[in-house]
């Protein structure tokens, strides 16, 4: 798969501060014709540069709401790292009813899946084949060991991500269903690459990645509207937290 970044530079925005050229752990942005340009090679996407950005010239690449009315049905999943910013059970069957009101058919809980994922980690990690096991649900820490540290590769754990598990199974269950998108509302910036859209990306199951800085405005004064009875995977949680 190319390389691609998600951060989208605003030209208008940019005060020519120079932050996020000097926070780049990579060196991927530089300052070219008194603008900021981005290495797509040499690019992360760990956020940082988000971060460092005062004005908002720096802005990640991700979908909008706006396409769910691409879809016949559609789904939204939810992590174990977003449920675990609640601070009570309650709280988080409310943020899921919060979530559906938006206009989505379905919001699933896929803490299922990442436990599973960390239950077979710890399997390859307990068997004698192996000194050692990395597993990592982060794009970003994949990326780094593939790129800069080649001699740990063998040790990375051969498991997808938690996001894709769960699209596909989603996927299977709704087959008959028409046109099924699948968005998934990201705990960070690094997994916004792990969607179809905007970045191109036809491989993967999830269609549209969300950022929680979109999401938690719009749903804010709905938390104490309703509530989903979801049951959480603890094992999940604990891998997301």
């Amino acid at each position: 798969m190319k390389k691609k970044t998600i951060v989208n530079y605003t030209l208008e925005r940019c005060v020519r501060c120079m932050r996020c050229v000097q926070t780049c752990p990579t060196s991927a942005l530089s300052m070219h014709d008194n603008r900021v340009t981005v290495n797509d090679a040499k690019c992360l996407n760990c956020g940082k540069c988000f971060r460092a950005c005062h004005s908002k010239g720096l802005l990640a690449k991700r979908s909008s709401l706006d396409a769910i009315k691409d879809y016949d049905y559609t789904v939204c999943l939810i992590p174990g790292a977003v449920t675990c910013s609640c601070s009570s059970l309650e709280e988080a069957q409310g943020m899921f009813y919060a979530i559906k009101q938006l206009g989505f058919d379905e919001v699933v809980d896929i803490t299922d899946v990442e436990g599973q994922l960390l239950l077979e980690t710890e399997k390859m990690a307990a068997s004698h084949d192996r000194q050692a096991v990395i597993s990592s649900d982060c794009p970003v820490v994949n990326r780094m060991i593939q790129e800069r540290y080649p001699m740990l590769v063998d040790h990375l754990a051969p498991l997808e991500y938690a996001s894709e598990v769960a699209a596909a199974e989603v996927r299977k269950r709704l087959a008959g269903k028409g046109n099924v998108g699948i968005f998934y509302f990201c705990e960070c910036e690094a997994k916004l690459m792990l969607a179809k859209h905007p970045y191109d990306n036809p491989e993967y199951e999830v269609d549209h990645a969300l950022a929680p800085v979109d999401l938690f405005p719009m749903i804010r004064d709905k938390l104490d509207k309703g509530k989903i009875d979801v049951t959480f995977c603890l094992e999940g949680l604990q891998a997301g937290n």
